[in-house]
Formats: structure tokens, C-alpha cells, sequence
């Protein structure tokens, strides 16, 4: 009889070495999912304007300013993107903007249009910019 319950005791204790054996490989598969969402949402940020769009992928539909802000409203061409952020920089008087829109991680907005105010902390803005790694676009003032 004693044999019998040992026996038990082994296949149980073996049963939960394999359900803590699953549950590690769960928690580090969702651990990394997190991860992963996390960089690929956010993470494009340090890398300042190389990852932003196109500056004729997107346009300007008004830039207004007022005492220690500017107001910058728009859209990307694209459709089924959603804008999930941006980064600027403002260097002699000149305001560069850069726009990140996403195809697949913007399904909590997905609104192609942005509407971003900036804190120029009294710098004065003479001229704005859409920005990328690449190229940029004067869109104020308009010429």
C-alpha cells in the first residue's frame, strides 16, 4: 500500500513541475508580447525623425500660434493608418516636425488626422516643417 501512495506522490510531483515548467514559458511568451508592443509602439521615438513619415505622405491643414504654443492640424495620405505619435525640434526659429503613423498597433485611434500643440517655450517660430530621416517639407508659411 505504501508503494501505491509513493507512486502517486512521484506522478503528482511530476505533474507539477510540468505545470510550473508551462506556466514560466507562459508568462515569459507573454512577457515578451508586452515587450515587443511596447517597442514597436513607443520605441520609434529614439530614433528622433528617421522612422517618421514621408513629408508628402502627410499635409497641413493649419498651423496657428499663440503666446507660448503652436497649433498644428492635419492628416496622412494614407488611409488606413492611424498617427500614434510625433517628435519635434525646434533649432532657429524653425519648427520641425515629425509624424509616425501605423498600420497595425493605432486600434485605439484609428484616425488618420493629427492635431498637435507644441510648447515653444517663447521660442519664436518663423517657419514649420514636416520632417523625416530623409527629407523635409516647408508647411509654413505657405509659399
Amino acid at each position: 500500500m505504501s508503494l501505491s501512495i509513493n507512486h502517486h506522490s512521484a506522478s503528482f510531483d511530476r505533474m507539477k513541475t510540468v505545470i510550473k515548467k508551462i506556466m514560466k514559458g507562459f508568462l515569459i511568451v507573454i512577457a515578451i508580447c508586452i515587450f515587443l508592443f511596447v517597442a514597436a509602439r513607443y520605441g520609434w521615438k529614439l530614433f528622433g525623425f528617421n522612422l517618421c513619415l514621408s513629408p508628402n505622405g502627410c499635409w497641413v491643414e493649419n498651423v496657428e500660434f499663440t503666446e507660448d504654443d503652436v497649433h498644428i492640424q492635419g492628416a496622412v495620405a494614407d488611409s488606413i493608418s492611424s498617427v500614434v505619435g510625433y517628435v519635434y525640434k525646434i533649432k532657429d526659429g524653425k519648427l520641425y516636425l515629425g509624424v509616425k503613423s501605423n498600420m497595425f498597433l493605432g486600434f485605439f485611434r484609428r484616425y488618420g488626422g493629427f492635431d498637435i500643440t507644441i510648447d515653444t517655450k517663447g521660442q519664436e517660430i518663423t517657419e514649420v516643417y514636416l520632417k523625416n530621416g530623409n527629407a523635409e517639407r516647408k508647411v509654413w508659411p505657405k509659399e
